[in-house]
């Protein structure tokens, strides 16, 4: 009897382990499901938050916002066929040809030279900055529009 008694005690503690040993394997599964769940959430957000800074970013450079321009420091723009001048948002004539931070050379015509001697022209409503960075305002654009719709 203590051999029936033993081998049933045995048979308890197998089924009992096996029990447990699937209990416990379902459970790292599920961990493992949910850290794999978590870390696809974690870089959905970060592609988001990603995103959301291009597009801001995008909307001020198409703004021509002044805050943009401040960031960006002293802007040349082509308006009215002449070159003017933006530092801190005031606006004043160019009197004189200028090299920015980037090599680049903007002259009182709006022709800029860039360091590897490539030019172009500046079009009414765009701006070269001290970065090299080139804004088109849309205002200045609608306002050329409004002119060649009442001609």
């Amino acid at each position: 009897m203590n051999k029936n008694l033993i081998i049933g005690i045995i048979a308890i503690l197998i089924l009992v382990g096996g029990g447990m040993y699937v209990a416990h394997s379902n459970s790292e599964k599920v961990e493992t499901e949910k850290a794999a769940m978590m870390k696809k959430d974690e870089d959905a957000k970060m592609m988001k938050e990603k995103e959301d800074a291009v597009m801001k970013k995008t909307d001020e450079k198409m703004d021509g916002g002044k805050d943009e321009k401040a960031m960006m420091g002293t802007g040349y723009i082509f308006k009215n066929g002449k070159m003017m001048v933006d530092t801190d948002g005031k606006m004043s004539p160019m009197t004189q040809s200028v090299t920015l931070k980037n090599g680049s050379s903007v002259s009182l015509a709006g022709l800029v030279t860039k360091k590897d001697g490539t030019t172009f022209q500046l079009k009414e409503g765009q701006s070269i900055w001290e970065d090299g960075s080139i804004v088109t305002d849309p205002s200045m654009m609608k306002e050329k529009e409004d002119a060649a719709m009442e001609k």
